[in-house]
């Protein structure tokens, strides 16, 4: 089966490195995958995380696309956005190939206007989570029979890194950065913990891993800002190391993850925290009270926070052993519905159905 997975994204993310990861394993699985992108040339990312994969990596503008299309039929196009959706309908692309399929992975969707309403009567409408799946009932005019849920998995570890409780601690954030990610919540709810409890500030090291959009300014200044949030005399503990295309080594030398967007219906870094075996931290919000569990992370409340607080000192009183439970929890989660040879598989199978 030849697929098609058409994205048109700013940046270089964690929706474009699922699509990525997600086209590879398709590949492992006798499919033939092309990657379009339409907005910017992410070639160059994908093949630095693909490295030796047959995926094949095309972008330019529409006609770019119509040629594609003419070389090489696909049998099914996944959207990952509602842009392209639109541009499908416009090009009349609902005629060929009949097997169009969209991934709802940022949020229902940006418009709701007529065309996509039409469309979402023709497409297939994939949910990554059970709460997702049930919100769109009524939020979305999807017929029963397009609509369906969907676990997607990351590559697992190979074994769950032993790490020393020693202080300090390492919590990081692996996220762009942006308002949406509300890190500055976060960054705010710390600094107060460790104002409020002393002790904590020699516990715990604290690293927001990202960068903004490319060209930004916005961004960049929003970035100033969050380190300006930062007392002189804990610029030691609360850090911006920027950008890293090496998360799994992050998180393989990490405690904790927190994961604090509120928009998201799947959190990539945060499956890739469970396949490494670290536990995770995530606000009391939407998907994430499906991904994320009390017996391997723990949640948080950035209206209120307090609740950063009782988390911190709570995990500076776990023992190792209660860590090590937390961690093999985590794992066992992510071997048993994150797993991406099996989700991948179990997407496999169903589209050749549908």
């Amino acid at each position: 089966m030849k697929i098609l997975h058409w994205l048109n994204t700013r940046n270089w993310g964690g929706l474009e490195k699922f699509v990525a990861l997600f086209a590879c394993e398709l590949q492992k699985q006798s499919c033939k995958n092309t990657i379009f992108f339409s907005r910017r040339n992410g070639i160059a990312d994908c093949k630095e995380l693909l490295q030796n994969s047959t995926v094949e990596l095309k972008t330019g503008n529409q006609l770019d696309l119509w040629q594609t299309f003419r070389e090489q039929p696909p049998d099914a196009i996944i959207h990952y956005t509602g842009d392209t959706m639109h541009t499908a309908w416009l090009a009349g692309l609902l005629k060929w190939p009949k097997k169009n399929i969209r991934i709802f992975m940022h949020g229902f969707g940006r418009k709701h206007d007529i065309y996509h309403q039409y469309l979402y009567q023709k497409f297939n409408c994939i949910f990554p989570t059970r709460l997702t799946h049930n919100q769109s009932k009524e939020r979305l005019p999807i017929p029963k029979t397009r609509r369906h849920f969907q676990y997607f998995g990351v590559p697992l570890a190979n074994k769950i890194q032993k790490k020393s409780r020693e202080s300090p601690l390492t919590l990081v954030s692996l996220s762009r950065i942006e308002p949406a990610k509300r890190i500055r919540e976060l960054v705010e709810a710390v600094v107060i913990a460790f104002l409020k409890n002393p002790n904590l500030q020699d516990r715990f090291v604290i690293k927001i891993f990202g960068k903004p959009h490319d060209h930004d300014t916005k961004g960049q200044d929003y970035l100033q800002q969050l380190k300006q949030m930062v007392p002189h005399h804990l610029t030691t503990k609360i850090l911006f190391p920027g950008f890293t295309n090496e998360p799994h080594l992050i998180l393989e030398q990490a405690h904790f993850l927190f994961f604090t967007s509120q928009n998201e219906f799947y959190g990539f870094s945060l499956l890739e925290a469970l396949a490494t075996g670290t536990p995770t931290i995530t606000v009391t919000q939407g998907s994430f009270t499906e991904l994320n569990r009390e017996d391997y992370g723990r949640f948080i409340d950035l209206e209120k926070p307090g609740s950063v607080q009782m988390v911190l000192e709570e995990i500076n009183a776990m023992s190792a052993l209660e860590y090590e439970t937390l961690q093999e929890n985590a794992r066992n989660r992510a071997e048993a519905e994150f797993d991406i040879s099996k989700t991948t598989d179990q997407f496999r199978q169903w589209l050749i159905t549908c």
